[in-house]
């Protein structure tokens, strides 16, 4: 597979966008049958750059992806109204603030402990 196209596979998961080299590859949107879903950049067939994960439990992750994980900066919204943001490493809060629903800073992690 090489350019644009949508290939939906045999356990429900389609993605739409970006091929090289029979990998996903660029900017693609893939959606999960249980309803999650990415929309955002890849590389090699991994979530990789910027992008969008929306959860079936309502919860939204916006910012950075390496290597299919949270990396770098980013927010994870919570349906509650809770927000973790800040650096996220191999897909755990780094450096992150957590807020509650009114934008008071609630928590912190730093270098992956909580505070």
């Amino acid at each position: 597979m090489e350019g644009q196209g949508t290939f939906t596979f045999s356990n429900g998961q389609k993605y739409e966008g970006g091929f090289k080299e029979n990998k996903k590859n660029g900017h693609g949107i893939l959606t999960l049958p249980n309803g999650d879903k990415y929309d955002g950049e890849w590389k090699d067939g991994n979530i990789n750059g910027k992008g969008t994960f929306t959860f079936s439990n309502g919860h939204k992750y916006v910012g950075q992806w390496k290597a299919g994980r949270k990396d770098g900066e980013g927010t994870l919204t919570q349906v509650n109204g809770i927000k973790l943001s800040g650096n996220w490493k191999k897909d755990k809060p780094w450096n992150i603030n957590v807020y509650d629903g009114s934008g008071q800073i609630i928590g912190k992690f730093v270098s992956g402990v909580e505070q």
